[in-house]
């Protein structure tokens, strides 16, 4: 989506959900009612699909029963071996299924495409709007000008515009 304000135009922000898992596309548009106006007069909001969801050649499972697709909870002592053994038995069905694409399904790969994405586009650099995995891959994009956690204090105040938040 393009800024509604070329004249305050920074740049691009790449929009990712995290995960793993989620998709990210379509997130602009999905958003966008909840971005910040000086966001949304600021950057062009672009999202992408990390290797293996959407439209970024979906990796596929098989089957997996309700207990397997659900997202679990936070790993405590006492269930390790549980959640390991859970863990297991998905990646085990994955490799089974995609096995072939999965060892490219990375982090690091992750930050490249935000590269390619970057020179598709024209920029110098771009800012993204980061979960827990994506602070890992603006780290690794050396041309990412700013990023942020979602939920940081520092993110708040940054869609907020607060001076020095930059």
């Amino acid at each position: 989506m393009k800024s509604e304000n070329p004249a305050k135009r920074r740049g691009v922000l790449l929009l990712n959900p995290g995960g793993p898992g989620a998709p990210g596309l379509h997130r602009p548009i999905r958003t966008n009612a909840q971005m910040p106006k000086d966001v949304r007069d600021r950057y062009d909001l672009v999202g992408l699909d990390p290797h293996g969801v959407g439209q970024s050649s979906p990796i596929g499972c098989g089957d997996l029963s309700e207990a397997e697709v659900g997202v679990g909870g936070a790993y405590r002592p006492e269930t390790v071996a549980s959640d390991v053994s859970w863990a297991r038995g998905i990646a085990d069905k994955c490799r089974e299924k995609s096995g072939d694409v999965i060892p490219y399904i990375t982090t690091r790969n992750s930050a490249r495409d935000m590269g390619v994405i970057r020179a598709a586009l024209g920029e110098r650099k771009v800012s993204y709007l980061a979960t827990r995995t994506g602070r890992t891959s603006a780290r690794c994009t050396p041309r990412c000008s700013r990023s942020a956690p979602t939920g940081s204090s520092w993110t708040a105040a940054w869609t907020r515009g607060a001076p020095g938040a930059e």
